[in-house]
């Protein structure tokens, strides 16, 4: 069961706000997190002095380019990430209401994926240098198919906005606060994503928007799991104090206490 603290001491959240700790919160580990990067680091410097070796030096007099290509990509995988770092929930205003919008780098690493072209590129390549055509083949394929993947996730990103009077997903949902019934905290049994369910109490009234269980993964917006459940659950719940909730208060609301 999820556990309540009262914030009584915030003066921008909402009278008788509560926080749902539901998924506890990752305590970072600095002495194995500290070996993780360097044990990290020493790979990603020798996948790059083995594809500087064979870019400048090859074997048996011949410079495998496929081969240095893959090795570099590969090489700028985790010095990438550790610099792109988890990008900041993007929040705008609009009047009585917060929009929280997906960051380009979503789970599928957008901005990671030139990397990803240039190794498969390299393996295409190498088959093609050791004359073996089921490596060139796969390799072509994989650059082909995430040429064409790779950049849909910039088609939809549906934005989640937070309204005083309502919750609004693109064009999936649009409903009330006093439409939202049997609110639940969910984790996936496979992935361990945390997930916001809730159904709709009057689905033949919003008949257009579905009348199944909606489910939020707070991670597409980078925002704190147990902020966002917490956040819906008291503007479903308190329809006297939601009237006067200002954008000051739905930003306290999306934050957790330290």
């Amino acid at each position: 069961m999820p556990e309540f603290h009262t914030a009584s001491g915030e003066s921008s959240l909402p009278p008788g706000y509560r926080w749902l700790d539901r998924w506890p919160r990752r305590e970072r580990n600095t002495v194995s997190g500290g070996l993780g990067l360097m044990f990290a680091g020493l790979i990603s410097f020798g996948l790059f002095a083995a594809a500087v070796s064979f870019a400048l030096g090859g074997f048996a007099g011949h410079r495998p380019v496929g081969v240095a290509l893959l090795f570099l990509a590969l090489s700028l995988f985790f010095p990438a990430s550790l610099v792109l770092g988890e990008p900041p929930p993007t929040v705008t205003e609009e009047p009585g209401a917060l929009v929280l919008h997906r960051p380009l780098r979503g789970e599928s690493n957008l901005l990671l994926l030139p990397i990803l072209l240039v190794a498969l590129g390299g393996i295409t390549l190498w088959g093609f240098e050791i004359h073996v055509l089921p490596v060139a083949i796969l390799g072509g394929v994989l650059l082909a198919f995430f040429l064409v993947i790779g950049p849909m996730g910039l088609l939809e990103r549906p934005a989640l906005t937070l309204g005083r009077d309502r919750i609004r997903m693109g064009g999936k949902l649009d409903a009330p606060w006093e439409q939202l019934t049997d609110i639940q905290s969910r984790t996936q049994p496979k992935s361990g994503t945390a997930t916001v369910a809730f159904r709709l109490e009057d689905p033949v009234t919003h008949r257009e928007i579905g009348t199944g269980t909606y489910q939020l993964m707070p991670t597409l917006w980078h925002v704190e799991p147990n902020a966002l459940l917490s956040l819906i659950t008291y503007m479903a719940e308190n329809p006297q104090a939601r009237a006067t909730v200002t954008t000051a208060n739905l930003r306290a609301m999306l934050s957790l206490p330290d």
